[in-house]
């Protein structure tokens, strides 16, 4: 079906996306309480998991992804402002008239389904007269949202264990963080493929695809003027490294990549880049995206700092002239 579906969408002028899409989708980008998934980066690099398409109607950035599980969900971008009702309610009509006729719904029935709605579009949802909109909330794809001054200090008693980490990092021999640039991107390879020989690869790669082929997206869209990066060296040789963006205005740091080979050293990463890069930078707030529910992830992401946890919705949405 999903097949079948996204052809129908291709027919209708919507576009393949990937990282010939990254300009379109950077247009988008607001940064500051943007979310982490609908950045121009994550939605360029890792489309190809979802064969997702794109095109703007109304103004709006709209994409749609094909689950592996047989999920399609609509996601749309508004303009950098929301000016008129009228706008949103003729995009939904649209959507939900392409959704029917792709095959994606049941006559008079829910058939239109938004991922990544924030608080202020389910608002601007909930006022439009001629919609139900049903709301669903799931922790795993909420965002973590971490202040750079936190991540500096680690104060008092619960962050005990960073801190004695971080000195068993630093009191390693031969350690040292350098800046990642274009030129010297391959070392990130390097990294994933010392990672790769301690991993189950059907299982890594289960939910989106693997990490290594949106690594290379990366590397192709990599500009040393939009994102930073730091890479860790231990005896000299490439052991970890991360990339983020800073946007909304020197605000907020966008992660979109962080590993250590080297245990805690992960820890170290990000001390490293909050206090060298982004705290000199005047950089306020981290996003380090979601944890996907995953239990090492999460213990991880809930444990590094003290954090915000910014609500993600699934939104059904049905016509109310069409309930029995």
């Amino acid at each position: 079906m999903s097949g079948s579906s996204r052809g129908y969408f291709l027919q209708q002028g919507f576009l393949p996306m990937g990282i010939d899409s990254f300009p379109v989708f950077k247009q988008f980008d607001t940064g500051g309480r943007q979310f982490h998934e609908l950045t121009a980066t994550v939605s360029s690099i890792w489309a190809f998991g979802f064969d997702a398409v794109y095109k703007i109607i109304e103004g709006f950035l709209c994409s749609i992804w094909f689950y592996k599980t047989g999920h399609v969900y609509f996601v749309i971008q508004p303009p950098r402002s929301i000016t008129a009702d009228t706008s949103l309610s003729q995009l939904l009509d649209t959507l939900y008239s392409m959704a029917a006729e792709a095959g994606l719904s049941e006559a008079a029935s829910a058939a239109l389904q938004l991922w990544a709605v924030d608080e202020h579009l389910l608002a601007e949802l909930r006022r439009l007269e001629a919609w139900d909109v049903l709301p669903e909330y799931n922790e795993d794809c909420s965002e973590y949202v971490y202040r750079v001054a936190d991540l500096v200090e680690w104060k008092g008693g619960v962050n005990l264990n960073k801190r004695n980490s971080l000195k068993r990092c630093f009191n390693t021999p031969n350690v040292a963080i350098r800046p990642l640039s274009k030129e010297n991107f391959s070392l990130c390879f390097a990294v994933e493929d010392e990672w790769c020989t301690h991993q189950d690869c059907e299982s890594c790669g289960a939910f989106a695809g693997c990490l290594k082929d949106s690594l290379k997206n990366m590397a192709a869209i990599f500009d040393n003027s939009i994102y930073g990066g730091i890479a860790l060296y231990i005896d000299d040789k490439p052991a970890g490294y991360a990339i983020w963006e800073v946007m909304g205005g020197t605000k907020t740091a966008y992660i979109y990549f962080a590993k250590s080979n080297v245990t805690n050293f992960n820890v170290y990463l990000y001390y490293m880049m909050a206090k060298d890069y982004l705290a000199e930078a005047g950089v306020e707030y981290v996003n380090n995206g979601y944890d996907m529910g995953k239990p090492g992830l999460r213990t991880f992401k809930k444990h590094l700092s003290v954090h915000e946890l910014i609500p993600k919705y699934l939104c059904t949405l049905s016509r109310k002239s069409n309930r029995a």
